[in-house]
């Protein structure tokens, strides 16, 4: 969607609503994303001045109707205002004009996707990550000759395929050998994904062997195994002192590292984080 700027020729303040209409009997009730995370559900407040019923959306937002059997998604570019101010409605608010200023035209997409509730909900965060982590295009000449000569044309880093929605958040090289990596199990709303599911984190990566694995705390700055949760008091007056029992737990817990296992059990919802070593995987010599 191209916008040019909005005329204040009234010289009144506007906003503009890009809006999808639709049979889906979605009643009162609409969803929006928790950061790309989770969905969460909105209640249109019947009465209420229209500011009221907008809602911040960074990835999604959809109507869902039980009688019907069907769904209907919105993903959008950039994190906008979504509402749904009728049922089978969905509105987002693209462009604010305010008296000052001279106005910026805009350019835009909507992704819509429409189908069953199960097929969409399989399909939410796995175009949502192809949205957020999309490739990055580099145009170069394909005559020179190391692009003539090239016979591989495609690579994958991974070594075999991942687990169904198990999602590699970051893989990053912190120093040397040493590197930085998180899962997480973008497990869909459903019960049939109310279990865990696991992989062998040793033989995530092509061509490089996992070793010294670390599971840390989920920004990676204490060991798992030593870290100790902050304990919230509840209640008024003055904070007793923490018990000798709590401080013997903390000395007990520095320095032991239990043995890692190699397989990791993910469940829905959960990152998980770790250091680890790695190596080149070296070639077997010919015999």
């Amino acid at each position: 969607w191209p916008l040019r700027p909005v005329p204040l020729g009234d010289h009144k303040g506007k906003e503009i609503v890009c809006r999808f209409a639709s049979s889906v009997q979605s009643g009162e009730l609409f969803y929006t994303d928790t950061n790309g995370r989770r969905s969460i559900e909105r209640k249109r407040l019947e009465g209420s001045p229209v500011a009221s019923n907008f809602y911040p959306v960074t990835s999604w937002a959809f109507l869902a109707s039980e009688s019907q059997g069907v769904q209907l998604t919105v993903f959008p570019d950039r994190p906008q205002g979504a509402a749904s101010l009728a049922s089978g409605n969905l509105e987002f608010l693209i462009q604010r004009r305010l008296i000052g200023g001279r106005g910026v035209p805009v350019r835009g997409r909507h992704w819509l996707h429409i189908g069953t509730i199960a097929d969409s909900q399989e399909y939410l965060r796995i175009f949502a990550n192809r949205l957020v982590y999309g490739p990055q295009l580099s145009l170069v000449d394909a005559r020179q000759p190391y692009f003539t000569n090239l016979t591989q044309r495609e690579w994958s880093g991974l070594r075999s395929e991942l687990p169904k929605h198990v999602h590699v958040l970051t893989l990053e090289r912190v120093s040397g050998d040493k590197l930085l990596v998180r899962l997480e199990y973008q497990a869909p709303e459903m019960p049939e994904y109310a279990n865990t599911t696991q992989l062998h984190i040793s033989r995530l990566l092509k061509n490089q062997d996992i070793y010294h694995i670390l599971e840390t705390s989920l920004g990676s700055t204490q060991d798992k195994a030593e870290m100790v949760r902050f304990v919230w008091r509840r209640g008024s007056g003055q904070l007793p002192a923490v018990s000798q029992e709590q401080r013997m737990r903390v000395w007990l817990k520095r320095g032991y590292h239990p043995r890692f296992e190699d397989t990791v059990v993910l469940h829905p919802g959960e990152i998980r984080t770790f250091v680890a070593r790695t190596e080149k995987v070296r070639p077997l010599p010919e015999s």
